[in-house]
């Protein structure tokens, strides 16, 4: 096997911390953008001001949203691998990507519902787990009660599947509704499997270690 030249490593290292944070920076007016369209077409509500003002309770905190973040960084990661290959070499700018009608009418509404359904799971997270504080507040449920908390909740996961509809790709809509189940699934397992109490037996271990591993893959999927 030939070895690597020294432009091509370069073309497949890892992005340094530096680039990365300069990444994040370049990247955060697109973030902006889809706070707002989760805030116009996905948490709002035209006749009720309270389911309004629930749906709104978490994305109005000083949340990451590092899966938007991500999903930027993959974006543009393939965007410029299909033009390197056309061009031979990088020379045009992220604003290429950002203005297409591709990534505004189709990226950016799919990358406000991943984050939409993450911030939905996080309402209904917090009343399994008794929490109360989230970000250095009180948790919805304390605020609103759990019941309202739960038709946010609900209310979110709708309006997110429906504006996915409207992009109009089928596969998104699959890809959606997968990631809603696997979510619910691996919740209800953290749910009803209690723990194990303290037991060196192999056979508990082995059960307790079982139920860890089914939970976490199917929520570490959002």
């Amino acid at each position: 096997m030939s070895k690597l030249k020294t432009n091509e490593i370069e073309k497949i290292a890892p992005m340094s911390l530096i680039d990365s944070f300069k990444g994040f920076i370049e990247y955060q007016s697109q973030l902006k953008i889809i706070l707002k369209t989760i805030l116009e077409r996905i948490s709002c509500s035209d006749d009720d001001e309270l389911l309004q003002e629930i749906t709104e309770y978490y994305f109005k905190m000083s949340g990451k949203m590092i899966r938007p973040h991500f999903l930027i960084q993959l974006a543009k990661y393939l965007f410029d691998c299909k033009n390197s290959s056309l061009q031979g070499e990088l020379s045009y700018k992220s604003s290429d990507l950002f203005e297409s009608d591709l990534f505004q009418n189709k990226f950016i509404p799919f990358a406000a519902c991943v984050e939409a359904l993450h911030n939905a799971s996080l309402l209904q997270d917090d009343i399994i787990d008794n929490s109360a504080t989230r970000r250095n507040k009180s948790t919805a449920h304390n605020v609103y009660g759990v019941r309202k908390t739960i038709f946010g909740s609900n209310y979110i996961l709708s309006k997110a599947a429906d504006v996915i509809a409207d992009i109009g790709i089928e596969h998104l809509n699959e890809i959606y509704s997968n990631i809603v189940f696997d979510l619910t699934y691996g919740e209800y397992q953290q749910t009803i499997n209690k723990p194990i109490k303290y037991s060196s037996e192999i056979d508990d271990i082995n059960k307790l270690l079982d139920r860890y591993v089914t939970k976490t893959y199917y929520k570490q999927l959002l």
